[in-house]
């Protein structure tokens, strides 16, 4: 990223522009001026999926409106001309308010975070979306729309592909049929899109791929990632009552039993699509069984009463 580019931009005098994360989607910086004011740029490398300005539009959009309700979001820092993002090289770029704080992962009692973080979650969801919002082409369904859109190749390149376009069939038709609760879905509200501050949630990151949708979708994701991280073979049922029980008591529409069996395993599928699409775009074919959210899938599915 280029520091003459930024200044331009924003007019801020940068002294150091630090990487902070390389990922699939996004590079992250940190950016420090003179004025010893740090902000947080977003670099967005999955240029594909944003089909128009619109989509950045809706996520700087619905941050504002969330920060206007006491959700503590990273505001968006707009440019000299008023815009809330930029675009370079067909790269976009957004610039956000930093906030102190660590990874619920990284603190001495990760499970501390739970009962507020899910709370927020549900505060979230009881929203009701502003009218004036953009339209954004993302929705909690882009990701398994994506293995229809090469059904054949998963069926043919990928081991266990046959089997698991079957499913991803079946969880989609009757997701799409779904109308119940319908608002606000962050749709990545695993624990480390969360910083946390003195034992307190300090700020909820990475709504690149917020939209509105079915709020199930939020609740069936977050229970498994925070449960359940990559590096363990069976979940934290602690953590699950505890996110459960902290959501459904502030949440508008509390999720039932039914409701959660269904979205938990529709996150994981679409986790598991993201994973074999990605690989597949690059020619590189992996096993249906080598996904962990597969595996998270599975194990799920056999242990319901893990929900109750």
């Amino acid at each position: 990223m280029e520091k003459t580019l930024l200044e331009k931009k924003y007019g801020l005098h940068i002294v150091n522009i630090k990487r902070l994360r390389e990922g699939v989607d996004n590079n992250v910086y940190l950016i420090e001026t003179d004025a010893y004011q740090q902000y947080v740029l977003r670099e967005s490398k999955r240029t594909s999926l944003l089909q128009h300005n619109d989509d950045l539009l809706f996520e700087t959009t619905a941050i504002s409106f969330l920060h206007s309700r006491g959700i503590p979001v990273a505001s968006v820092i707009p440019t000299k001309d008023t815009s809330t993002f930029f675009k370079h090289d067909s790269t976009f770029y957004v610039l956000f308010e930093y906030k102190p704080g660590i990874s619920p992962q990284c603190s001495k009692d990760f499970s501390s975070a739970v009962p507020e973080a899910a709370c927020y979650l549900a505060q979230i969801h009881n929203l009701t979306p502003p009218p004036h919002l953009p339209k954004r082409s993302r929705t909690v369904f882009t990701e398994l729309e994506r293995v229809m859109a090469c059904k054949k190749t998963v069926e043919e390149k990928i081991e266990g592909g046959v089997g698991y376009v079957q499913e991803v069939e079946e969880v989609l038709n009757r997701a799409t049929a779904y109308s119940n609760n319908t608002g606000f879905v962050h749709n990545d509200y695993r624990s480390g899109n969360i910083l946390v501050n003195d034992g307190r949630v300090s700020a909820i990151l990475d709504f690149d791929w917020i939209c509105i949708g079915p709020c199930a979708k939020d609740i069936g994701l977050a229970i498994v990632e925070w449960s359940f991280p990559d590096n363990k073979t069976v979940p934290d049922q602690s953590i699950i009552k505890k996110f459960i029980l902290h959501y459904n008591k502030n949440a508008r529409h509390p999720a039932d039993k039914a409701t959660l069996q269904f979205w938990v395993s529709f996150a994981c599928l679409s986790e598991t699509a993201t994973y074999l699409i990605d690989m597949l775009e690059s020619s590189v074919y992996k096993k249906v069984q080598g996904s962990f959210m597969y595996q998270k899938y599975q194990y799920f599915n056999t242990h319901p009463e893990l929900l109750l």
